[in-house]
């Protein structure tokens, strides 16, 4: 009998396509940064995360290594599957391995705290999102934290955008990344969003194409003021949230 080989995931098939940061994004980059930032903050104040060692999956070429420090992390370890970007994150960070995160066991078998920034939107398949989930699970300590940011549909469905699904679709509501995470032997002790994006509610969409309003930080402001009202409140206005996990005892 000749055995059908199984599709390459989608991360594999687009290795070294994937690897651009906010930092080639502008002002716009700056932004989702400074959010970002901000519901990290919170998330660590809130749940007392602890702060020794980081493990960051799909480091990239250690974009968030700035990010790291300023939070108060001591040491900065990183997996990637592209060597192209891997030397550069071996200059900021502490440890950088060329690995998929099936490989995280071999190379940081046990962490207290695990993070993946804008990489879930790239796993495309539902099981292979489910393995990838599952893999980090495994090298969590016991009261570990694994933190992992996710592109929440409801915020584009209620804004007037359409509904995107299928196998093809990387953008998932919240109710599937919880579904994800519980098959993953994960538990969802936390959810905060992250970044507004400023013209996805469909009142505010014509401000994409308007120059000069995307090159003003004061026209960004309004919106970040607003995430830091309503984080820990709610997850609808942000079209992103922050996932803190913990392994299922």
């Amino acid at each position: 009998m000749i055995q059908r080989r199984k599709k390459e995931p989608s991360f594999v098939r687009n290795l070294g396509k994937v690897s651009y940061t906010y930092q080639e994004a502008g002002i716009y980059g700056l932004f989702m940064n400074e959010c970002r930032l901000e519901a990290w903050r919170y998330a660590l104040e809130k749940f007392h995360i602890d702060r020794d060692d980081i493990v960051d999956v799909g480091c990239s070429h250690g974009s968030w290594a700035e990010n790291y420090r300023t939070l108060g992390f001591k040491r900065l370890l990183g997996i990637d599957p592209n060597p192209e970007v891997v030397e550069k994150a071996k200059s900021v960070f502490d440890e950088v391995h060329c690995a998929y995160a099936w490989d995280l066991k071999k190379v940081f078998p046990k962490n207290k705290t695990i993070a993946a920034n804008g990489v879930m939107v790239h796993v495309i398949e539902d099981d292979h999102s489910i393995a990838f989930l599952s893999d980090i699970s495994e090298c969590l300590e016991d009261n570990g934290y694994f933190m992992y940011s996710v592109i929440n549909a409801e915020f584009y469905v209620s804004s007037g955008r359409r509904e995107w699904k299928g196998s093809e679709s990387c953008v998932r509501f919240l109710a599937t990344h919880r579904k994800f995470a519980q098959e993953a032997n994960l538990e969802v002790v936390g959810e905060i969003g992250t970044f507004i994006d400023p013209w996805a509610i469909s009142d505010l969409e014509y401000l994409v194409h308007n120059d000069e309003f995307r090159s003003r930080w004061s026209s960004y402001q309004v919106f970040v003021d607003l995430s830091r009202l309503l984080r820990g409140l709610s997850t609808s206005p942000f079209s992103e949230v922050l996932f803190v996990t913990q392994r299922r005892s």
